[in-house]
């Protein structure tokens, strides 16, 4: 491996290492406030009515879609 090479690789080296060192500030265990089941539920009405309401506009208007009526 020539020189200019080697010396490429190993300044690279040396800004990996400092790019690696990272201070996470993860806390595992229980949560302090736990998520009540009408929460929960809410949330998942919404999530689901986001993702099936496209798909509900569309079958509702499929006709005007295909050119039938204006």
């Amino acid at each position: 491996m020539s020189a200019p090479l080697r010396g490429a690789f190993r300044s690279l080296e040396v800004i990996n290492r400092a790019v690696a060192q990272q201070r996470a500030t993860v806390i595992s265990g229980p949560p302090k406030n736990k998520v009540s089941m009408g929460e929960k539920a809410g949330l998942g009405l919404v999530m689901v009515a986001c993702v099936c309401s496209p798909a509900a506009y569309i079958l509702a208007n499929l006709e005007r879609y295909r050119g039938g009526k204006a």
